[in-house]
């Protein structure tokens, strides 16, 4: 039976801070997308769906023991990849890449689920205790469990989400080792990967790398988007235009409205004021994820929420650094605001992990 310690240990405020941006996030998609006839009442339909499936798989998951799913983490992990090899196989392409498998009643990209099978691999390895003092076979063993589903995912080509199976991997290493040498090395060996990355980037990818260091290269090429994002931004003063009242998005100036750049949007329509309300409850969720991780039973569990919380805040952090200029362009939606069912419900798994995590404090 379930212990009823489990079931009152539940953090609701996580889950209401989560809803709420998710629900700004519906808004935001139907205003970037009011006035485009169908495709308006589809898009913002279509994510409040999503947001109903996102909730429902956090439920089921966090009612699932974290310790069974850290046990057959390498076993996720391996099927995980094996999904991922028949994206590459056996995927329609879309503008170019396969990132996403269709099975007639649903069409996802599998390689939003693999950035937590991941996670869950790389908890399983720095929480074993036959390997705790041998940092090396621990960092050894992260760049294998990261390698494989990162070059597969380079190959559709989607070099963005690729980057982020980094950053559970450092942070990991970080709060598993506490030795220095490790850690250093496993943060140069993370920074220097990217550079070889560079002769494996398409042309359009090292032209919008190019574009972020001089954006006068190409400003209606591969740095109108860049462009474009800041000026809508930047055009929101402090209380915004108001809602659907985006002229970047009115005019057809900003690409990709209600995917990568739903921050623009929300930025240009709600100010200063409305941005900093959504930081603002980033912020308050992300401090809410990490007290969870200081509180968890085991050391299991400390490393699946900072895991989770990791890639999470990691994501977000990056969408907003590329939206203003900060970052080049990436390609990396905004979690729990852009629109696309795999990311929000991978998301919402993640949130269900860090529940489950929570739930189980006081559980025998």
């Amino acid at each position: 039976m379930l212990d009823r310690r489990v079931i009152q240990n539940i953090n609701w405020w996580l889950i209401l801070v989560a809803v709420v941006l998710s629900l700004i996030g519906v808004a935001t998609i139907y205003a970037a997308t009011f006035g485009t006839g169908p495709q308006a009442n589809m898009a913002y339909r279509g994510q409040l769906k999503w947001l109903v499936l996102g909730l429902v798989a956090m439920t089921v998951t966090m009612f699932v023991d974290y310790n069974r799913l850290i046990k057959a983490a390498y076993i996720i992990q391996l099927a995980a990849s094996l999904v991922l090899v028949a994206v590459l196989l056996f995927a329609e392409p879309i503008a170019g890449s396969k990132r996403w498998l269709d099975l007639g009643f649903v069409r996802f990209q599998p390689s939003e689920l693999a950035k937590i099978t991941t996670v869950l691999a790389l908890v399983k390895l720095f929480s074993s205790e036959r390997l705790r003092g041998r940092p090396w076979l621990q960092i050894l063993g992260g760049v294998v469990i990261v390698a494989v589903p990162a070059a597969l995912i380079v190959k559709q080509p989607d070099f963005g989400t690729a980057v982020m199976f980094l950053i559970p991997f450092i942070v990991l290493a970080i709060v598993a080792q506490r030795r220095l040498l490790p850690i250093v090395l496993t943060v140069l060996a993370g920074a220097l990967s990217a550079l070889p990355g560079w002769f494996f980037l398409k042309a359009y990818q090292r032209q919008r790398i190019i574009a972020f260091i001089d954006p006068s290269y190409d400003e209606l090429g591969s740095g109108y988007q860049a462009i474009q994002s800041k000026i809508a931004v930047g055009s929101g003063g402090v209380l915004g235009k108001g809602f659907a009242k985006s002229t970047q998005v009115r005019l057809h100036f900003l690409p990709a409205q209600h995917t990568d750049f739903i921050f623009s949007v929300h930025a240009e329509e709600q100010g200063f004021l409305g941005s900093l309300l959504v930081l603002g409850l980033f912020m308050l969720l992300v401090g809410i994820a990490f007290s969870i991780a200081r509180h968890a039973k085991n050391r299991a569990g400390l490393l699946l929420a900072v895991g989770c919380t990791s890639l999470i805040a990691g994501q977000f952090l990056i969408n907003i650094a590329m939206v203003i200029g900060f970052l080049p362009i990436t390609g990396l939606p905004l979690p729990f605001m852009s629109y696309g069912g795999s990311s929000l419900t991978a998301v919402f798994i993640m949130l269900g992990l860090l529940e489950s995590v929570q739930m189980r404090r006081f559980a025998f």
